[in-house]
């Protein structure tokens, strides 16, 4: 029979040579993540593998030129609803947000290897939002692991350890569907959004997007100089017509005539 202390001794050799081995793939792994801090976001390039085995599974298209503008359109496109019973639907990021993250996202995809997702990690008021960003052919990928805080978990319902939100789709956009062997799983923190999005909504376009407002005033009429002069108005120019006939029937003084006249104009102009 062996002895414990013997077996110790003719295995050391080999527990010391897996120590090594898992030093060094550990070395490897710590050393292929590249990170990025800036303001409350942080960066990270991450193997595929990392992401779960549905995204080992896809073929990923980095590194993929797309532009800020579109990135925003993306972003600003992420809703969702709180699961309660007065849960209100809500942007995943606020405009400010947008602001922030748009452009760094944009040349973090046009700068992600093959094989590397983009996990993300974004310090809000509310408590982080994270996720992950990668690209298939003609679709734009972004799961999401916590907003604001509050992590999403497959459950049933938020009473059964369930998730406390799901995202809402948008136009062009729609839920990822993981395959199971007897029932296939809507995953609802998970979106799936063509790559060439659809504009948002005529009138809720972020910031940086919107074009010069537009006034739906009637253009002031100008004057043969070339300057602008108020547009007539009928009800002030009999007012003025009244006052006028005050002065001149001596009802009214000059001075208390030129005041009222002041205040009549200031209500144009």
């Amino acid at each position: 029979m062996i002895s414990s202390a013997s077996f110790c001794r003719s295995i050391a050799p080999f527990a010391s040579l897996l120590l090594v081995v898992g030093l060094m793939f550990s070395a490897c792994a710590t050393k292929n993540v590249r990170k990025l801090e800036k303001g409350g976001l942080t960066l990270m390039y991450k193997p595929q593998l990392e992401a779960g085995s549905e995204v080992a599974e896809l073929k990923l298209v980095h590194p993929f030129n797309i532009s800020e503008e579109e990135v925003r359109k993306h972003l600003y496109a992420l809703h969702y609803q709180e699961l309660s019973l007065l849960g209100k639907e809500k942007s995943v990021f606020t405009l400010k947000e947008i602001d922030e993250v748009s452009e760094i996202f944009a040349k973090a995809l046009r700068h992600a290897r093959p094989g590397r997702v983009i996990a993300f990690k974004y310090e809000t008021p509310g408590g982080s939002t994270s996720g992950n960003i990668f690209v298939t052919p003609n679709t734009i990928h972004w799961k999401l692991d916590s907003i604001r805080g509050q992590n999403y978990s497959s459950g049933i319902l938020p009473e059964w350890g369930g998730s406390t939100w799901r995202l809402t789709l948008k136009k062009g956009q729609k839920y990822h569907v993981t395959k199971k062997l007897l029932v296939d799983r809507t995953d609802e923190n998970w979106i799936m959004a063509e790559a060439q999005l659809p504009d948002p909504v005529e009138g809720k376009v972020p910031r940086k997007m919107r074009a010069a407002p537009t006034s739906s005033r009637a253009p002031a009429s100008q004057s043969p100089a070339g300057k602008q002069t108020p547009a007539a108005d009928p009800e002030l120019e009999k007012k003025l017509e009244f006052l006028k006939n005050l002065r001149e029937k001596n009802l009214i003084d000059e001075e208390e005539y030129k005041r009222k006249r002041k205040e009549l104009l200031d209500t144009l102009l």
